[in-house]
């Protein structure tokens, strides 16, 4: 967004193709890069028609295309999947990825509980204090969860925690931002 060169773009074209092949929940990242690009063209008062093309031209569009052909011979497959649901009644519950995720942090980690809220507390910390400097940076981490969460219970399918696997990353970044805020607390106290 800041340099809106064709290279950067048919860089981030090619990264899209490439995190959607290896996962296709990625779709939800792309989709959600797709909503705040055009929010925040339609918010700049110097919006150019010759500079903003860049973007959706060779990152979205390019970036669809690459997607579309790696996947053209699954694509029947795929499609012939949504909204399928699964047997299991017990998947089909939301909160069962939350339970699932306490559980799997209990077993490796004594005090599961514990620490499971002290991540959510400087996760907090952290999306607090991004609001603040980067509202932009908290909109790339909690669109692609919010939309994915919806369209995935949109089509009655089982919450997995998989499906949030891209947003690892992000929320280490934010965890650790509210740690460093936390400190700071602590220091000037």
């Amino acid at each position: 967004l800041r340099e809106n060169t064709i290279i950067w773009w048919c860089w981030y074209a090619m990264a899209s193709a490439a995190g959607v092949f290896v996962h296709v929940t990625m779709v939800f990242v792309i989709v959600s890069h797709f909503l705040i690009y055009c929010v925040r063209l339609m918010s700049n008062r110097n919006w150019r028609l010759s500079a903003s093309w860049r973007g959706m031209l060779y990152g979205f569009v390019l970036g669809g295309l690459l997607i579309l052909q790696f996947h053209a011979l699954v694509l029947p497959q795929i499609l012939g999947q949504i909204g399928q649901t699964t047997s299991v009644q017990a998947w089909n519950n939301p909160f069962w990825t939350v339970i699932e995720m306490g559980r799997g942090i209990q077993v490796g980690v004594k005090g599961g509980l514990v620490v499971l809220s002290a991540a959510f507390m400087l996760f907090g910390f952290g999306a607090w204090k991004m609001t603040k400097t980067s509202g932009l940076m908290l909109a790339l981490l909690l669109l692609p969860a919010m939309l994915g969460t919806a369209v995935v219970l949109g089509m009655g399918h089982p919450l997995w925690p998989r499906f949030f696997f891209f947003l690892t990353g992000f929320v280490a970044l934010v965890v650790v931002h509210g740690v460093m805020i936390l400190a700071a607390s602590f220091a000037q106290a």
